[in-house]
């Protein structure tokens, strides 16, 4: 498993080593052990620019997933493969955390997951049942982190 992280912005500290911790710990956790992972932390303006241009939405987001296969990767068939990309946005991050009183990196947290599960070929856009499952697999997700923190 190999995971990469990049910050691009300036403005919010983010606690890399945890949040590396944490997406290994994801990976494990979804028994993706023969994948490799980016996470870019960037901000707005750059956010804007990326789902403008991948899905014609000119507005920042939260997070982003860029998948490198259509389809979903099955666990240990074959070598090591790149599962894909995750950009979160760490200003938006810390709007969020600010207005609902939480800590920054639960809000990563958070947004890593939901970027993760993308990568794996759900999608919450699809249809209500499909919402349903992420939904259920992210709160899954982010209480295996928190265990992990005691």
């Amino acid at each position: 498993m190999a995971v990469e992280i990049r910050d691009r912005q300036r403005r919010v500290k983010a606690d890399l080593r945890r949040l590396h911790k944490d997406t290994e710990q994801l990976l494990k956790e979804l028994s993706l052990s023969d994948v490799e992972v980016s996470v870019l932390l960037t901000n707005d303006s750059r956010i804007r620019l990326l789902n403008r241009s991948y899905r014609g939405k000119d507005k920042s987001t939260d997070v982003l997933s860029f998948p490198m296969d259509d389809e979903p990767h099955v666990p240990g068939h074959g070598p090591e493969v790149l599962l894909g990309d995750i950009v979160i946005n760490l200003h938006m991050a810390s709007r969020i955390a600010s207005d609902n009183k939480e800590k920054l990196h639960d809000v990563i947290r958070q947004l890593l997951v939901h970027g993760l599960l993308h990568l794996t070929g759900l999608d919450h856009e699809k249809g209500p049942e499909q919402e349903k499952v992420m939904n259920a697999r992210e709160r899954k997700l982010i209480n295996a982190l928190k265990k992990m923190d005691k």
